[in-house]
């Protein structure tokens, strides 16, 4: 039997996807994907459902291919077999509208409502009644945080790091894609000032987004890091986070946008970074990331 991260593997490319773009539908880190796809790191039940709705698959976990083997000696000798699934009053539970048009997650939300199918034969055993509720159980508590997330984008900025106490450096932040003809290309240059004194500082940044190779810019998504010895403080912004402050995701041909933040009392701030995420006019993804140390002007 293939394991997890085979099947993660070989899902992803039947898929036609990068691990960037399957980070990005998973909501994680390329970094995490890869750790999966190795065998270092297996994802949870409820990542391992969204993965599975995202790439249009099921994962066959060892448990799985037990039962499935257990159940096709028994089917053999009753000669009969029958499909169910978890339904409620003859419907498939769905979970509850939230109401919230802002909802980054929608197409995995709308998958994770499908219900999930299940082999089932006629019996009387009492485990099997308690397997089958259990069974619910799990997956309308899965329904419930999927609707959750999408209700409460903002809330999971702090629970999108790469790990729970992730370190970043400076040199986390240096790379940048290679210049191709024809694309567009973003250049980021920052700079910085304190006001007032070091017992109630005010320390004010700014990073200016420039395209200079002649291709319009889209910008889908900014990553803001609050970078300490201790860790590092991630915070999200959406493009509809980005427009509802003034902010012109649209970066035309040659045009130039500034993200602008501060924080008091930084005494103990290591740095300020940012990774833009987006598409120019021709379709073409691109990250681009900047670092600017505390005090730097």
């Amino acid at each position: 039997m293939k394991t997890i991260a085979e099947q993660i593997v070989e899902a992803r490319k039947a898929a036609g996807m990068t691990q960037v773009q399957l980070a990005e539908a998973v909501h994680v880190t390329r970094s995490t994907i890869s750790h999966w796809e190795v065998g270092r790191h297996e994802p949870d039940l409820e990542t391992l459902q969204l993965l599975a709705s995202v790439l249009n698959t099921r994962f066959i976990l060892e448990e799985d291919s037990k039962e499935e083997a257990s159940a096709d000696l028994e089917m053999s000798s009753d000669s009969e077999t029958e499909k169910a699934e978890f339904t409620t009053d003859s419907e498939k539970v769905q979970p509850a509208d939230t109401g919230n048009e802002k909802n980054e997650e929608a197409p995995a939300a709308e998958m994770a409502r499908e219900s999930v199918p299940l082999r089932s034969r006629p019996e009387t055993g009492k485990w099997r009644i308690a397997c089958l509720i259990l069974a619910v159980c799990l997956v309308l508590t899965g329904i419930v945080v999927q609707v959750f997330r999408s209700a409460h984008p903002e809330q999971r900025a702090y629970a999108d790091k790469d790990e729970p106490s992730v370190v970043y450096h400076a040199e986390d932040f240096l790379a940048l894609p290679a210049r191709e003809e024809g694309q567009a290309y973003l250049t980021i240059t920052s700079s910085s000032h304190v006001e007032g004194t070091s017992d109630s500082a005010l320390w004010l940044f700014t990073f200016t987004l420039t395209e200079d190779q002649g291709a319009a810019f889209d910008v889908e998504r900014i990553d803001h890091f609050w970078l300490t010895q201790d860790g590092a403080v991630k915070t999200t912004y959406t493009a509809a986070d980005l427009l509802a402050s003034g902010w012109q995701t649209h970066i035309p041909a040659w045009g130039a946008e500034d993200f602008v933040g501060g924080l008091r009392y930084p005494a103990k701030l290591d740095g300020v970074a940012i990774r833009a995420y987006g598409t120019d006019d021709k379709g073409h993804a691109q990250v681009y990331s900047a670092y600017l140390p505390y005090g730097e002007n």
